[in-house]
């Protein structure tokens, strides 16, 4: 039996991309440790070997996510990320078709894939983003074992929520966003942005409370607001946004320190109450 998708719905996280070829003006991706829904027995299983093919492809942007793990082992060196020029994409191809890849994420929106990918080179293991415009199909022959699946930790589902701040971002300013959900967006984007936390992080344990909960909890309840359609396309206009985190300023910390003067000066007043008594 052979099974088939024109859809990228794929577990990819351990997915390894054991070999690209051309032909003509296709290119054919060999990709090992993907995972699928089977519908035979409702599980998630294991894809031994999935063909993905792209069709009369083209690659249309791409960019360096700038994270290079460093070869002996030492660290991580964290560079600003930035587009390839046109003049470089034969030369990020050509680097794809040679080297195998690590593949982190595929997506497919109409004939546009898009893929996140490692590239095991000379200068390290850069991340790229590349934006594909093309015919997509896959193919594999057999499930395998079915995967196991662990439930998300707190830092884990709060570390995927906060990928949202920068759709949430635009989720502001879209016209179908209900004025609740525009409202608790602003309130985390402003927060993400700002320099200053409301509970420090030098505080042992509850320094990153707020890391946990405020954002991921004030974008959780934004999202249960904001229609999917709406969520998707504000997704797609943040998906090559270059550095958010560029984005801090000392105004978005105004909030945050007016909130502690209000706490000290009830703190204040209760200690002088008391005193006077």
């Amino acid at each position: 039996m052979c099974y088939s998708s024109e859809d990228a719905e794929f577990d990819l996280t351990y997915a390894v991309i054991r070999s690209v070829y051309s032909d003509d003006k296709d290119m054919v991706w060999e990709v090992c440790g993907a995972a699928a829904e089977n519908g035979e027995i409702n599980k998630k299983c294991a894809v031994p070997l999935l063909t993905v093919k792209f069709s009369d492809f083209s690659i249309e942007k791409v960019i360096c996510l700038g994270r290079r793990t460093l070869k002996d082992g030492n660290g991580v060196c964290e560079t600003k990320d930035h587009n390839l020029y046109r003049s470089e994409i034969p030369q990020f191809e050509k680097s794809l078709c040679g080297s195998e890849a690590e593949l982190f994420s595929l997506e497919k929106n109409g004939d546009i894939v898009t893929a996140e990918l490692c590239l095991d080179n000379e200068e390290g293991c850069p991340l790229y983003n590349a934006r594909i415009r093309c015919g997509f199909s896959a193919c594999w022959d057999s499930f395998g074992a079915p995967v196991k699946t662990k439930k998300r930790s707190l830092k884990e589902w709060a570390q995927a929520l906060m990928t949202e701040v920068p759709a949430a971002a635009f989720a502001i300013g879209h016209k179908d966003t209900p004025r609740l959900a525009k409202i608790l967006c602003a309130a985390a984007v402003g927060y993400a942005l700002s320099p200053i936390d409301l509970i420090p992080d030098f505080i042992p344990v509850i320094g990153y409370l707020d890391d946990l909960i405020i954002v991921p909890g004030l974008i959780f309840m934004a999202l249960k607001l904001i229609p999917p359609e709406v969520m998707d396309e504000c997704r797609e206009k943040a998906r090559y946004m270059q550095d958010f985190k560029s984005h801090k300023k000392w105004y978005y910390g105004i909030p945050i320190i007016i909130i502690w003067l209000i706490i000290i000066g009830v703190i204040a007043g209760a200690v002088i109450k008391n005193l006077s008594v």
